[in-house]
């Protein structure tokens, strides 16, 4: 299982390393903005020392994207936004590196690539959920399409195809974040027909996860989100999403 590191108000002041203990996911709330199918998850916190202290995560922190072995962690607090970089590997018998987070800037592009990236995997991940999974539901070819062009545009920012032109960066993200709002909306009532499990999460845990890792990249880029709203990325098994089919036209 990957990595995942999630944060408590302690962290930020007493300089304290947080890994996992056996998760325990909540269901979901339907919070908006917030990860619930995070919250109440059991951790460790590591003293500098390496002491262990097992502390419960009580959700102060929103728009959470957890760490993986390659990346670090992304959430926002009291309206800041911070990243913790990926906790190195421990060592028996030698000192715990504690990775302290940062307060992340406005608009800096920083951290847009690694965003855009895990947003690529896990957009892959959600068109192979609905393809499998959730074909029978109203409106299922113009959603899975505009989740489809969602994942494009994630593999224009993170392939480089924009060249450093930073205005075809935030175009981009304006254009991933209404997909994603109007997939999202339309995802709220359908039901699932089991064939295939796709990813470690169901589907509204992987939109939740899709609306931070969204919220974080729209920041790093200099674009103020709007969150009042009423077969391609190698995913798990290196499956890719086929494309929607085309649109019929009538005679």
């Amino acid at each position: 299982m990957n990595l995942r590191t999630l944060l408590t108000k302690g962290m930020l002041g007493a300089g304290l390393l947080l890994m996992p203990a056996a998760p325990s996911f909540g269901q979901h709330h339907g919070r908006h903005g917030v990860a619930t199918h995070r919250s109440g998850i059991s951790i460790n916190l590591f003293s500098p020392r390496g002491q262990p202290i097992v502390r419960e995560h009580h959700d102060d922190y929103r728009y959470v994207v957890p760490a993986t072995p390659r990346h670090g962690t992304f959430y926002t607090y009291e309206d800041q936004h911070y990243f913790t970089p990926p906790a190195p590997p421990v060592v028996i018998n030698q000192p715990v590196v504690v990775q302290r987070p940062v307060q992340a800037e406005f608009g800096a592009f920083k951290h847009y690539e690694q965003l855009s990236d895990r947003l690529e995997t896990l957009a892959n991940q959600l068109c192979l959920d609905l393809h499998y999974n959730y074909q029978r539901n109203r409106n299922y070819a113009e959603t899975y399409r505009e989740a489809y062009q969602m994942m494009q545009m994630a593999k224009f920012i993170h392939g480089g195809e924009h060249r450093g032109d930073r205005d075809a960066v935030r175009k981009a993200g304006r254009d991933i974040d209404d997909l994603f709002h109007h997939v999202q909306a339309e995802l709220k009532t359908w039901t699932r027909e089991e064939r295939r499990r796709v990813g470690e999460y169901g589907l509204m845990a992987k939109v939740e996860e899709l609306e931070a890792m969204i919220h974080h990249m729209l920041f790093d880029v200099g674009v103020k989100p709007d969150h009042n709203r009423d077969e391609v990325a190698p995913p798990p098994r290196g499956e890719v999403a086929p494309p929607p089919a085309p649109r019929s036209i009538k005679p």
